[in-house]
């Protein structure tokens, strides 16, 4: 059977010896996030030498690492992540997920507001067999072209509910002590491994697009996902700079970089194309106003124009025509 190594440590018993998590080449800084912090380690080598599966509990946490060989995917299950990569920062949301490459980075661990701790899993495989597998998955001729510092990966992402659930399975023998055979441990790596590989390939345009423009094309997709999660909602673009990690001009300068429009625009469009369903498919007790409103959309008489710049024709006429569906 596999082994699994666990390290834990808190604030009563640390205070004369330093933390090594044993995840990473290096840990150059840590530190818990209260007086009464705690966290605990568990980690098991599915592959002599080969792929790692972990999981991390605290009360919160703070580390600065160096990961010298291996590429590194992180998954929180309750709380959350800030990582920054020199001056990209990443923010990864429960159930979300974020690649890194072997570099030096700071992370910040978060727990949930309220009780509970903060709980990750964590997969991390050599960056030569990851590009190994990439490159037996490309055109012959298509030359590795490595790996980013970070590529964040919404949760919706098929493969990436596909692979929370597998590590969950595997690190749920932490608990039950079940006994996994060398042998069932290498078929788990081989299926982990298709299902990163596959998930890296599928993302080739998103590497590509990060690589042209790193800093904006990150600041863009972490603003996108919090303005889409959030659309509904009063929202200033304050909040929404806040929450990405920089000032409002900074992520003004991004999206046009990226998108040569303001994210105040952007956010206008995911409302318009959320109201545009709507009034598709809208049932008999729905209204242009009612489904406005619950867009998003607080000047009702700015609405009509918008959508119809948008769509071609009124939210009433849209809404029409799905009542003579119904008919």
């Amino acid at each position: 059977m596999i082994s699994v190594r666990t390290t834990e440590f808190n604030t009563a018993n640390g205070a004369d010896r330093a933390f090594d998590s044993t995840m990473f080449s290096r840990t150059n800084a840590f530190a818990l996030l209260d007086d009464k912090g705690r966290i605990k380690v568990e980690t098991a080598e599915l592959q002599s030498g080969g792929l790692k599966v972990s999981r991390v509990r605290s009360t919160g946490h703070f580390v600065d690492l160096a990961e010298e060989t291996a590429v590194t995917a992180l998954l929180p299950q309750t709380g959350h992540l800030r990582v920054r990569v020199a001056a990209a920062e990443y923010r990864i949301a429960s159930r979300a997920m974020c690649i890194f490459g072997p570099n030096e980075r700071r992370t910040r661990a978060q727990a949930p507001s309220g009780a509970g701790l903060f709980h990750a899993n964590a997969l991390m495989i050599p960056q030569a067999r990851l590009r190994d597998l990439e490159q037996a998955a490309r055109d012959p001729d298509a030359a590795w072209t490595g790996f980013p510092d970070g590529l964040p990966l919404a949760a919706k992402h098929p493969e990436v509910r596909r692979l929370s659930d597998l590590l969950g399975y595997i690190t749920q023998q932490f608990d039950d002590g079940l006994p996994l055979s060398p042998k069932a441990a290498a078929a788990l790596a081989v299926l982990i491994e298709e299902l990163l590989s596959d998930l890296i390939h599928q993302s080739t345009e998103v590497l590509r697009e990060e690589r042209a423009l790193p800093a904006a094309w990150l600041r863009v997709r972490m603003a996108e996902e919090f303005m889409r999660a959030r659309s509904d909602e009063p929202l200033s673009m304050a909040e929404v700079a806040r929450e990405v990690g920089v000032g409002l001009r900074s992520l003004q300068l991004a999206f046009l970089e990226v998108r040569a429009m303001g994210p105040r625009d952007v956010l206008l469009q995911m409302r318009l194309e959320r109201a545009h369903e709507r009034l598709r498919v809208a049932g008999p007790a729905d209204t242009v106003t009612s489904i406005a409103l619950d867009c998003g959309f607080a000047h009702l008489g700015r609405f009509p124009a918008a959508y119809r710049i948008a769509f071609g024709e009124l939210p009433t006429e849209t809404l029409a025509r799905s009542r003579r569906r119904l008919c």
